[in-house]
């Protein structure tokens, strides 16, 4: 499938922009720093904590079973080596632990809040989504990965777009609190109703 018509519309898309275009490995540094010894009060994430879509990080109760994890550190950028289709990116706003199923990048030659930015549009969910080896738990290959293209514009547009996509996610963040607030308000009232 290197040559769906998708993947192939989605590096046109990314050759055609008015940005520098570079495979991935020459944007990052993939930190591959694995620890065995996990520290039981270190912030962890695992695929089942990022929201598909958003990137945005929900804190679970129960952790899996850790027998190692991949160390990063705050600014860096976790994307999934297991079903990238679920679009599955994390900036890192923390130090912490992560699942082995992530890949962790730190950006060398873009902005790292860009560099997520762009790692959840669909110009690269279309390109690793024909790549990926394995019926049961499908995966993308280290060098897929190193090879994605991304276009990295100006540091002046980088800035723009940045400050552009964390007031959108900031926004909705505040809409989905307020969201939850007016539920559970329904909910108190509903109840006070029905037990009244």
């Amino acid at each position: 499938m290197f040559f769906h018509p998708l993947r192939l519309r989605a590096i046109e898309a990314i050759k055609n922009s008015n940005a520098s275009v570079v495979p991935l490995s020459e944007a990052v540094k993939f930190r591959r720093e694995l620890v065995s010894d996990i520290p039981e009060n270190a912030p962890y994430v695992g695929l089942e904590n990022i929201v598909s879509n958003s990137g945005e990080y929900v804190e679970t109760n129960a952790k899996e079973s850790i027998s190692s994890a991949f160390v990063f550190k705050k600014g860096d950028v976790l994307f999934p080596k297991l079903r990238p289709y679920l679009n599955k990116v994390f900036y890192a706003d923390f130090d912490g632990i992560c699942s082995t199923e992530f890949h962790v990048f730190e950006a060398e030659k873009c902005d790292p809040y860009f560099l997520f930015s762009f790692l959840t549009r669909s110009v690269v969910v279309e390109q690793t989504s024909r790549l990926m080896t394995g019926n049961t738990l499908p995966r993308l290959q280290t060098e897929d990965i190193e090879n994605l293209l991304i276009a990295i514009p100006n540091e002046t547009t980088q800035e723009k777009i940045v400050a552009g996509v964390k007031t959108i996610y900031n926004k909705a963040r505040t809409l989905r609190q307020e969201a939850e607030s007016v539920i559970a308000e329904a909910q108190k009232q509903t109840a006070e109703m029905i037990f009244a």
